[in-house]
């Protein structure tokens, strides 16, 4: 994966930038084989910056948009889906008004027509936040998670996680639990968006071990039928948040 198109000069691999300075950009973006880009950015932004991402949206996505009972949310999903339109747009070397998608069997969203085949993407957000993952037309997923004490239980663990995972959260000293939980959640939702099956896939059908620099083995079991790589990175100091990445292939 690479940080170079938002500019990073911290050691976080992850940095939110504003909408403002995305969509002020233009030219095109290339992603590499075997390339993931990963666009970290806030949601919470001005009202111009706002108006311009509403201009970007399809009728179905403003439709979509307009049935959020609250005005924050539905501020959120504006700037969320306009940014990504604008970047895939760049990728794609079209309009932001002009691209299309269909959905797969499962509901995750695609583009439409050729552009599909050569270019895949993933989005996710949390609160105030969001990571649009693109990639060369594998199959990838991304999550965004804050981290939630209240939500880390061992029950939880238990009913989602494969057997070797939630016993290594068993045997961990407390104050490690709770940033491990979360470590596996983005991971098995990173996996699970990207497979594009959502809940139609057993949680248990796999298992994640990380390893060095970040990454991750995932190991299939009835439901998978290949092995994945997964990028693990923190999300920046201040937000106490979790971001995973996972793309199908071992390259």
């Amino acid at each position: 994966m690479t940080s170079r198109e938002i500019g990073s000069t911290t050691p976080d691999p992850v940095v939110a930038i504003q909408p403002a300075s995305l969509l002020s950009r233009t030219g095109s973006l290339e992603v590499q084989p075997g390339e993931v880009c990963l666009w970290s950015f806030e949601l919470d932004v001005d009202e111009a910056t706002r108006a311009q991402c509403a201009r970007f949206l399809s009728p179905d996505e403003r439709s979509r948009a307009a049935r959020f009972a609250f005005p924050l949310l539905r501020e959120r999903f504006v700037v969320a889906h306009g940014v990504l339109r604008h970047i895939l747009a760049r990728h794609l070397g079209l309009e932001a008004t002009d691209l299309r998608f269909d959905a797969q069997p499962h509901g995750k969203p695609v583009v439409a027509g050729p552009h599909g085949r050569r270019l895949s993407f993933n989005l996710s957000h949390s609160e105030h936040r969001a990571v649009l993952a693109v990639g060369d037309g594998r199959e990838i997923g991304v999550d965004l998670e804050r981290v939630r004490p209240d939500l880390a239980s061992f029950q939880l663990a238990r009913s989602t996680f494969a057997a070797p995972n939630s016993e290594v959260l068993l045997g961990l000293p407390a104050h490690r639990q709770v940033p491990a939980f979360f470590r596996y959640w983005v991971a098995k939702e990173a996996v699970l968006k990207g497979e594009g099956e959502g809940l139609g896939l057993p949680v248990d059908s796999f298992e994640i071990a990380f390893e060095r620099a970040g990454l991750a083995r995932v190991t299939p079991r009835e439901c998978l039928a290949r092995p994945r790589r997964l990028d693990d990175p923190e999300c920046p100091s201040g937000r106490n948040g979790r971001v995973a990445v996972a793309a199908r292939g071992r390259d």
